[in-house]
């Protein structure tokens, strides 16, 4: 009687001891709390900030106006009556049910088909009449490069012949040069192209 007595007192010392050191642990410490909303705030502002950077680009590397979208809405022909754009060129806005096919044109195209093609992400070159044959033939190459329905880049003769050489846009943006520049060139097509709202390809 007295071993087992002493067992069960033994016993029920340890289980003691052992709910003792489990109240002496520190606790653990509850997962979320203001700091991980303010780590997720953080990350949110970074992320509309590399945003803004991407669209509109930083000071110094492409000159590119933004404008405000004019929406998407689908007029009936090219002589029906709508709101005037808001950039010339323009880079969004009513447009008809009509695209121009990817590629180098030697004759003007009417906005209301071109912006079509930006609604579908594609960039759209203007050139200027007296360019040099070496630019035409650069200019020629974007767009036998890119003839995807949202990859695709046409190029156009300017309507009128202004002080830029060429000008690049896409959906809600331009790019004004008053001479052609390959490297400008190049990254313009690459930041914008595939970006319009009604994309025909995956990005």
């Amino acid at each position: 009687m007295g071993r087992g007595k002493r067992r069960r007192e033994t016993g029920k010392t340890r289980e003691g001891a052992g709910r003792k050191a489990r109240s002496r642990r520190p606790g653990r410490r509850r997962s979320g709390g203001p700091r991980l909303w303010l780590a997720l705030a953080v990350v949110g502002v970074l992320a509309l900030v590399a945003a803004w950077w991407y669209r509109s680009g930083p000071a110094g590397d492409l000159p590119v106006e933004v404008y405000p979208s004019q929406g998407v809405t689908h007029v009936a022909s090219l002589d029906s009556p709508h709101e005037p754009y808001n950039s010339e060129p323009p880079t969004s806005g009513p447009h008809v049910n009509q695209v121009a096919r990817p590629g180098f044109h030697s004759t003007p195209v009417p906005p209301q088909i071109l912006v079509h093609n930006l609604e579908h992400g594609n960039v759209v070159i203007y050139y200027r009449s007296d360019i040099s044959e070496d630019v035409r033939s650069r200019l020629r190459a974007w767009g036998t490069r890119y003839q995807g329905p949202s990859r695709g880049v046409v190029v156009v003769p300017m309507e009128r012949d202004g002080p830029h050489e060429v000008i690049f846009t896409a959906w809600t943006v331009l790019m004004r040069l008053e001479r052609y520049d390959h490297a400008k060139a190049a990254a313009f097509i690459r930041r914008y192209l595939n970006k319009g709202p009604e994309r025909l390809e995956t990005p």
